[in-house]
């Protein structure tokens, strides 16, 4: 397997989120210029948007119990407020979370219990009828 830098995990991890968003009905918009957030998003008919911050998930072992991690700070290492992202978008593999940003440093989600704790968006289309295809 070949080690992907830093940028090509975290731009991975950015795809890996728009697909689940673009599966999961919303429009998705990417800013042209850095900002804090990464995407914003909003539903089809919806004029609410919504800021999107993407992170690639961290596995963690403490007291041997499985958590998942995601940092909630910027590179500068202030915590992500409301002025800069609404949510995260935590990436683990293929599976992407979707939770609400409560202003922490990090954010920290058992494993066995991630399905209750965060929203989980499927990255696979679901047609309904054949002539939907593309």
């Amino acid at each position: 397997m070949t080690s992907m830098t830093t940028a090509a995990v975290g731009r991975h991890s950015e795809l890996l989120a728009i697909t689940a968003l673009l599966a999961n009905g919303y429009t998705v918009l990417e800013p042209a210029v850095p900002e804090p957030f990464d995407l914003a998003i909003t539903r089809r008919g919806e004029s609410k948007i919504v800021r999107a911050q993407c992170k690639t998930a961290l596995y963690r072992e403490k007291d041997g119990i499985a958590y998942y991690v995601v940092k909630g700070k910027k590179n500068s290492g202030v915590v992500y407020d409301t002025d800069d992202c609404d949510i995260f978008l935590g990436v683990i593999g293929n599976d992407v979370y979707m939770f609400d940003n409560g202003l922490l440093t990090e954010y920290w989600v058992r494993a066995d219990a991630i399905e209750s704790k965060w929203t989980r968006l499927t990255t696979r289309l679901e047609h309904t009828n054949e002539s939907e295809a593309v």
